[in-house]
C-alpha cells in the first residue's frame, strides 16, 4: 500500500510538471501610436491585419508617412486576434485615445506614445498579447482572450511595480526600474529588468507562471547574482 501511495504521489508530481503551460517564443506583431514629440496628426499604425481608419498623409515627412486619426484596427488573425479601437481627436484624453481587447469587447485604454504589440502563443492554444511601451517609463500589459470573447488583463506592470520595487518605475525616480521586452523559457514569460540610474547592467528579472487554479500569473522577482 505505501508502494502504491507513493507510486502516485510520484504521478502527480510528474503530471504537475508535464502538463505546466508552456510559452513559444514572444513575436512582435505590430505597433501603434506615436513617439514622444512627433508632429504627426495621427497614430502610426504598423502590422495591422486589418485597418478601417480616417489616413492622413504627412507630406512633409521623408519619406512620406500615412497615419491613422479615427478607426478600428486587427492584430494577428481568427478568433483570438487582438482588436483596437483608436481616436487620435481624444488625444488630450490618454486614457481614452486607444483601446484593446475583442472585436467592439475593449477593456485596457492605453494612451497616445507608441506601443509594440508583442505575441505570445501556448502550448495550450491560449494566445497572449503584450502591451510593450517604453518612451519615458517602461510600461506594460499581459491580455488575451479565454475563448468565447472573454478578455481579461492578467498583468499590469505598474502593480508589479508597487508590490516589488516600492512603485518606482518612471525615468524621473532615483532607482526606478526598468523592464525590458520578454523573453520566453519553457513555462515562464520573463522580463529582464535593469535601474534608470544603471541602464546597461541587468539587475534580475520578472519571472510569469503560469497557475492553472488560479488561471493566472504567478509573479516571481530573481535578482542575478554578481
Amino acid at each position: 500500500m505505501k508502494k502504491f501511495f507513493g507510486l502516485l504521489l510520484m504521478m502527480m508530481m510528474i503530471s504537475s510538471t508535464t502538463f505546466a503551460m508552456r510559452f513559444y517564443w514572444p513575436v512582435k506583431i505590430g505597433l501603434i501610436g506615436f513617439a514622444m514629440q512627433s508632429p504627426y496628426h495621427g497614430f502610426v499604425i504598423e502590422g495591422a491585419t486589418k485597418n478601417d481608419g480616417e489616413p492622413y498623409y504627412e507630406k512633409d515627412r521623408n519619406p512620406q508617412l500615412t497615419t491613422y486619426k479615427k478607426g478600428n484596427a486587427r492584430f494577428d488573425y481568427g478568433d483570438d486576434a487582438l482588436y483596437c479601437n483608436y481616436d487620435f481627436e481624444t488625444k488630450n484624453d490618454s486614457s481614452e485615445a486607444i483601446k484593446f481587447g475583442g472585436k467592439d469587447n475593449y477593456i485596457l485604454s492605453r494612451g497616445t506614445l507608441d506601443k509594440e504589440i508583442i505575441k505570445i502563443d501556448s502550448d495550450e492554444g491560449i494566445t497572449f498579447y503584450v502591451i510593450y511601451h517604453e518612451n519615458g517609463g517602461a510600461h506594460f500589459h499581459i491580455m488575451g482572450n479565454r475563448g468565447g470573447d472573454n478578455w481579461r488583463v492578467y498583468v499590469d506592470s505598474k502593480k508589479i511595480s508597487e508590490n516589488l520595487f516600492e512603485g518606482k518605475d518612471e525615468y524621473k525616480l532615483p532607482g526606478g526600474v526598468v523592464y525590458m521586452k520578454p523573453k520566453s523559457k519553457d513555462d515562464m514569460i520573463i522580463f529582464p529588468y535593469c535601474r534608470y540610474s544603471d541602464y546597461d547592467n541587468m539587475e534580475g528579472e520578472i519571472r510569469l507562471k503560469w497557475d492553472a487554479s488560479t488561471q493566472n500569473f504567478d509573479v516571481k522577482k530573481v535578482i542575478y547574482t554578481k
